[in-house]
């Protein structure tokens, strides 16, 4: 790929924060460099869903992503350490889209479309890229 033509595909540098002996039911809240809130969540030793074992983790958690300017862009949300809704924010802070997951497939379920703080459509997913739309008045 040519990196001149398309300068904002080059890799960017990523952090990656590792929690050093986790306790097990305690409720982490986890800052950057900036004093930012990047992740919060209950660590568990060992989570069972559907009947299967897993090891240590966060499995319910919220993940907070920023703009360069350091201005909330969106929050991400897993239950049983899946996919489960994601909150994207506007320039002013207002929120701007939710779209919901199906925490089985990880595929959207349906998207709710805000302005003004106020719900102008949901769309709801019957496929891949096919949706209806449902107006709010």
């Amino acid at each position: 790929m040519n990196h001149q033509r398309y300068p904002d595909r080059n890799a960017r540098l990523g952090l990656r924060y590792e929690l050093r002996n986790p306790q097990d039911g305690i409720y982490y809240f986890i800052y950057n460099d900036k004093q930012q809130l990047v992740q919060e969540g209950k660590y568990t030793a060992q989570y069972i869903y559907e009947g299967l074992t897993y090891d240590g983790n966060f499995y319910n958690t919220k993940r907070y992503f920023y703009k360069k300017n350091g201005r909330l862009n969106s929050v991400h949300y897993q239950e049983d350490g899946r996919n489960f809704k994601l909150e994207q924010f506007a320039k002013d802070g207002q929120l701007t889209k939710i779209t919901y997951f199906n925490k089985k497939t990880g595929e959207k379920e349906k998207i709710e479309i805000y302005k003004n703080k106020k719900l102008k459509e949901t769309r709801i997913y019957t496929a891949f890229k096919t949706y209806r739309t449902v107006k709010s008045f």
